[in-house]
């Protein structure tokens, strides 16, 4: 679906073993092109999923309530990337995390979890090689 405006695209997971939990998610990207090597990127996407995907990722509500089917998160991405070799692209970027649901951002503040945090900024560093 690459397309010269937007890359629309999507991911489904389903897990089976212990919690029969299901996660949908849906974005939609763009490269610029800066220079000859440098590009940036742009990329906002939105995570769905069932209620037992929640209980997984965030654990029981401490007062006995129930999550609910629907939109969780979302995530947007920044990246700049420099073409080092043809098979080679080394980039940089900035990426925000954010629950979208209200019950799992209570969840977030009852919790420590791992995965209790309802917002995160994190910064990446890597290299994508293609073959």
């Amino acid at each position: 679906l690459e397309n010269p405006y937007v890359t629309p695209y999507w991911l489904l997971r389903r897990g089976v073993h212990e919690k029969d939990w299901s996660y949908f998610q849906v974005g939609v990207r763009r490269r610029f092109s800066l220079a000859e090597a440098l590009s940036l990127s742009l990329d906002y996407q939105v995570e769905f999923g069932n209620r037992r995907h929640l209980l997984v990722r965030y654990g029981e509500i401490d007062d006995g309530s129930d999550y609910s089917d629907g939109i969780q998160s979302s995530i947007f991405k920044v990246q700049v990337g420099w073409q080092a070799l043809e098979w080679c692209e080394i980039f940089a970027g900035v990426h925000q995390f954010d629950v979208l649901s209200s019950r799992g951002r209570e969840a977030c503040a009852e919790h420590n979890a791992c995965c209790g945090r309802a917002d995160l900024t994190v910064g990446v560093l890597g290299c994508r090689l293609n073959f």
